[in-house]
C-alpha cells in the first residue's frame, strides 16, 4: 500500500489550496500535509527515498497544473515550465527531508517536519 503515495501526493495541492485560502501559509500546510501522507505510507520496509522523489514530482506537477491557470492569462508556457521545475526541486526535497528520516526512525520526523517547513519558507521568500 505505499505505493499509494504518489496518488495522494498529486490529489494534495487541491486540499492544500483550499486549506490555504483560510490559513495563508503554504510552508506549514503543505509539509505538515506532505508529513501525514509519510507517516501514513512509509514503513520500514518501504522504499523511501524512491516514493519522494516520485511524490515530489507528482505533487509538483499537480500544483504546477493547478496554478498554471492562473499563469496563462499573464505568463507563457516558459513560465510554467519554469515553476515546474523549481517547484519539483522543492517538493522532491522536503519530501525527502521527510521521508528519509522518518524510515530510519520515526522520532526524526520531529526534526525534519521543522526542516522542510523552513526550507519551503525560504524557497517561498526567495523564488
Amino acid at each position: 500500500m505505499p505505493y499509494l503515495l504518489p496518488v495522494f501526493a498529486s490529489v494534495l495541492p487541491f486540499a492544500a489550496w483550499v486549506t490555504e485560502r483560510i490559513l495563508p501559509y503554504p510552508h506549514l500546510i503543505e509539509e505538515l500535509a506532505k508529513a501525514s501522507l509519510v507517516v501514513a505510507f512509509v514503513g520500514n520496509k518501504t522504499k523511501a527515498a524512491y516514493l519522494a522523489v516520485v511524490a515530489g514530482f507528482c505533487f509538483a506537477f499537480t500544483e504546477t497544473v493547478f496554478y498554471s491557470f492562473n499563469i496563462f492569462p499573464s505568463g507563457s508556457l516558459s513560465t510554467i515550465l519554469a515553476r515546474l521545475t523549481l517547484t519539483s526541486l522543492l517538493h522532491v526535497t522536503t519530501y525527502l527531508l521527510l521521508a528519509v528520516p522518518y524510515k530510519q526512525d520515526k522520532k526524526l520526523i520531529l526534526i525534519s517536519l521543522p526542516l522542510a517547513i523552513f526550507v519551503h519558507f525560504m524557497y517561498n521568500r526567495l523564488i
